[in-house]
C-alpha cells in the first residue's frame, strides 16, 4: 500500500516528531478537522531516524518560466528546442517554459545545463522565482521512493465521434476509431507543492 502526503501521524514519542510534517498536520487536524486519515500507531516502527513515512517540510526556491532563455537561442537551434528537454509531452514543456509549472532546484540545474550546451548566457536566469514549502519523503533505509507512472491516451478512443448518417468515401472517413492509440508515460516524483 502506497502512503500519500495527506495521512497524518499521532506518534508524539517518535524522535523525529518535531521535524515531521505528518505529526504537525495531526495536531492541526485533531484540533480543527471533523475527518482525517491517520497512520496506525500500533503498526509504525520508529527508529533513530523516524519511521519510513517521515515527511520533512523544506523551503525551496522554485523558478517559473524560461522564456528569457529561449529568446537567446539561435534560430537554427530554436526549432528543435522541445526535443532537447525531457519533460514528457509538448504541453508539459510549454507549461514549464511559460511558467505555469514550477521548476524545482534539480530541474533548474537541468534546464540551465541544456541552455549552456546551446551557447546561451545562463546568467539571465529564469523569468521569476518564488520560495515555496515542499514536502520531502525521507525513508529510514535511505532508498528513494519509486515514482508513479501513469499511461495517458493521446489519441481519443472510440465513441468520441458522433455516429454516421451515411458512410463516407474511404479516403475522407479516416477517424480516431481506426487510428492506433498513442500512449505516453509520465513520471511523477514524490513531491507535493502547496
Amino acid at each position: 500500500m502506497d502512503i500519500g502526503f495527506k495521512e497524518v501521524c499521532p506518534m508524539a514519542a517518535c524522535k523525529k516528531s518535531a521535524q515531521c510534517y505528518r505529526y504537525e498536520a495531526y495536531l492541526q487536524a485533531e484540533a480543527n478537522a471533523l475527518h482525517y486519515d491517520m497512520l496506525n500507531p500500533r503498526l509504525l516502527k520508529c527508529g533513530k531516524n523516524g519511521c519510513p513515512y517521515l515527511l520533512i517540510k523544506e523551503r525551496q526556491r522554485m523558478a517559473y518560466g524560461f522564456r528569457k532563455l529561449v529568446a537567446e537561442v539561435k534560430l537554427k537551434d530554436a526549432r528543435n528546442l522541445f526535443y532537447l528537454f525531457r519533460f514528457g509531452s509538448q504541453s508539459s514543456y510549454d507549461r514549464r517554459r511559460r511558467g505555469i509549472y514550477p521548476l524545482n532546484p534539480a530541474e533548474q540545474e537541468y534546464v540551465l545545463q541544456k541552455f549552456k550546451t546551446l551557447g546561451v548566457d545562463t546568467s539571465i536566469g529564469f523569468d521569476r522565482y518564488e520560495w515555496q514549502d515542499v514536502l520531502m519523503a525521507v525513508n529510514e533505509k535511505k532508498t528513494p521512493r519509486k515514482s508513479t507512472t501513469y499511461k495517458v491516451f493521446c489519441v481519443p478512443r472510440p465513441g468520441v465521434e458522433p455516429g454516421w448518417v451515411a458512410p463516407l468515401v474511404f479516403e475522407t472517413s479516416a477517424s480516431t476509431d481506426s487510428a492506433i492509440w498513442a500512449l505516453q508515460e509520465c513520471g511523477c516524483k514524490d513531491k507535493a507543492f502547496f
